[in-house]
């Protein structure tokens, strides 16, 4: 909670100034304010501290069981700080591995094979997972894939995303391509 604390004393958001002008004597934000000045490693930290029931609703949500969904938090915290200190991630053995949902409740993600979770592959599958419920309409797998709108285009270090798929293979495709929001019920 102090860590929490701290980031709300830090944050310039109008919305926590006002909500400690409006209510000066309440010592915490609201859930749903704390939630918008979380750093990712405190909403992992939030998610591990839920019980059990308040995992499993929010992981039904994305259609995978709490554990599942608490390692691709712990592994986007990690590849998140990676980025942020400028890490290699091409061509990078995860040291933080997500797990890969079962083939008992997400046949999906088996078809055509399963996905290994060691490489940065996997955890563009499960971003895309993930995006798929909470912006069914985003276009961000179009950019990623496609060479001609990626950051840098043209120059001779541009980024692109087939670089990051599995080398001739199909391994993924079904899973990747597909914008249909599998509904398996868990």
């Amino acid at each position: 909670m102090l860590d929490l604390d701290q980031s709300a004393e830090r944050s310039n958001e109008v919305f926590v100034e006002s909500f400690r002008m409006k209510y000066t004597a309440e010592p915490h934000l609201p859930l749903w304010m704390a939630a918008e000045i979380m750093s990712f490693g405190q909403l992992f930290l939030f998610f591990r501290q839920l019980n059990r029931a308040e995992q499993q609703q929010l992981a039904a949500e994305f259609g995978v069981l709490p554990p599942v969904l608490e390692s691709w938090l712990r592994c986007l915290n990690y590849v998140r700080n990676a980025c942020a200190h400028h890490a290699r991630l091409w061509n990078w053995e995860l040291p933080i591995r997500p797990f890969v949902p079962d083939k008992k409740h997400r046949p999906d993600w088996h078809l055509p094979t399963t996905p290994a979770n060691d490489r940065i592959y996997a955890v563009l599958l499960l971003l895309r997972h993930l995006l798929r419920h909470v912006a069914p309409n985003t276009h961000w797998k179009d950019r990623l894939l496609n060479p001609s709108s990626a950051v840098g285009a043209g120059s001779e270090n541009s980024f692109r995303g087939e670089r990051f798929l599995p080398r001739g293979s199909l391994r993924g495709k079904l899973i990747f391509w597909s914008d249909v929001v599998p509904n398996t019920p868990l």
